[in-house]
């Protein structure tokens, strides 16, 4: 998480803490779930005064939104990203993505203020928008997620 290690012993006993109930992390990734009354405010709240990394919070309700809009991939052999962030990165990141030339099959799409991109397998941090997120001034602003990855977590709330 934002390059500072964890384990996820480590990451579960911090959500404990604050009284989370429920609390699965997956794959080694960061992401967390946990179950709670309180409102996302008191959420963030309480997760900004135990997290010592940046983190991106949404509900359940919200990601399954975005993984039921998510573009279906055009090409074989292509990863699907998916941006997590603040509502106004989505544009910062188009506006990046249009500048540079895209690697064949490479795409970028928003909808509803959520930034896809589309990227051969084994090319994520090769092609010249990849190079593009690893900029410092870029890291904090958003966390990108395989579509598989969001897949696999919706997966385990449906079993």
């Amino acid at each position: 998480m934002g390059g500072l290690k964890l384990t996820q012993k480590d990451l579960t006993h911090l959500i404990e803490s604050c009284g989370f109930q429920k609390i699965k992390v997956f794959l080694n990734s960061g992401n967390i779930q946990f179950q709670t009354d309180l409102s996302k405010d008191k959420i963030k709240e309480l997760l900004d005064l135990i997290l010592p990394v940046p983190y991106f919070l949404m509900t359940y309700a919200e990601l399954f939104r975005v993984f039921e809009q998510r573009p279906k991939i055009s090409a074989n052999n292509c990863h699907l990203y998916i941006f997590i962030a603040q509502s106004s990165f989505s544009q910062t990141a188009m506006r990046e993505f249009v500048q540079v030339k895209p690697a064949e099959n490479e795409k970028a799409l928003i909808i509803s203020d959520i930034f896809f991109w589309q990227v051969p397998i084994g090319q994520t941090l090769k092609t010249n928008f990849g190079k593009i997120l690893s900029k410092r001034q870029f890291r904090e602003q958003f966390t990108s997620r395989n579509i598989n990855t969001i897949e696999r977590i919706i997966k385990y709330n449906q079993d």
